[in-house]
């Protein structure tokens, strides 16, 4: 009786113990990592605007302003103050091209140009047609041009018999015709067909007695040349130059973008630089009325 109950119980126990080892265990799980997140990428810069083309008419053939080196490069200084500010403006780049004095405003009345870069001053008719920028980016005296050893003559009304060089067109020369006609033709003009530095040599060697122009071009070519020539007499006019426009949407919108780029570089002395380095002095302030 005993020998059964312990047999029943020893087979109770091995079935149990069967079970246990049959039923399957649950493994441990490792920790839940959370997702990786793909890395955020930097945000990008904006693309740059389309660099526009902005057609520049000049006659390069006007030292210091505007002229080619003695590599055919075009320089002056109205062409580094445009590249210049052409460094404040990364939307735009200017094409030079060159041309006679009659053909710039022509060509800028076509769409040819965008700009005049020439030494322009302002006048009325000018100003009634064409826009001008709030900046000029020179200021010079207009003067009696002799020979260095003409130490007689200092005003028009000197000349009288003697001939005089202008060039056809231009501004110079129209203020010797406007002297002229006003009181009786006392001296005679010989037209030249762009350059002042003939004008300038034929004063050296004596071929005409004088014409009209800028200190700062007289000064500039007696240095570079040694041209034996001065400035003599009252300051004829005070002038600033100026670049010039057509008077459209395109040209006030160029305009604002010279404007501004004229502002900086007024600013951090940058043109004042470019000028001493052109001509030894700024010629960037108007100091034409200094009240």
């Amino acid at each position: 009786m005993k020998l059964r109950k312990w047999l029943s119980r020893l087979g109770l126990f091995l079935v149990l113990a069967l079970v246990v080892s049959c039923t399957p265990t649950t493994p441990t799980s490792a920790p839940t990592q959370p997702p990786t997140q793909p890395p955020t990428a930097a945000p990008t810069a904006p693309p740059p605007p389309p660099v526009k083309s902005i057609k520049v008419g000049t006659m390069g053939t006007y030292s210091p302003f505007t002229y080619n080196d003695e590599d055919g490069n075009l320089t002056g200084y109205d062409i580094e103050v445009l590249r210049l500010l052409e460094e404040r403006i990364p939307e735009i780049e200017f094409e030079f091209i060159q041309t006679t004095w009659e053909a710039l405003f022509a060509g800028l009345d076509a769409d040819k140009f965008d700009l005049v870069a020439n030494q322009i001053a302002k006048n009325p008719d000018r100003e009634a047609k064409y826009l001008f920028p709030e900046y000029g980016y020179i200021f010079v005296q207009t003067q009696l041009v002799v020979r260095a050893d003409d130490d007689e003559r200092t005003s028009l009304a000197d000349f009288e018999g003697a001939e005089l060089g202008g060039v056809t067109g231009d501004y110079f020369s129209e203020m010797l015709e406007d002297y002229n006609a006003a009181n009786g033709n006392p001296f005679t003009i010989r037209y030249y067909a762009e350059e002042y530095v003939d004008i300038f040599m034929d004063i050296d060697n004596g071929r005409v007695a004088a014409t009209v122009n800028d200190n700062a071009v007289v000064a500039s070519y007696a240095q570079t040349l040694g041209l034996q020539i001065k400035c003599v007499g009252e300051v004829l006019e005070a002038s600033a130059s100026f670049f010039v426009f057509r008077q459209d949407a395109s040209g006030e919108e160029l305009k604002a973008l010279i404007d501004k780029a004229m502002e900086e570089v007024l600013a951090d002395g940058s043109l004042a630089a470019l000028c001493i380095a052109w001509f030894g002095e700024d010629y960037t302030q108007d100091t034409s009325d200094p009240g």
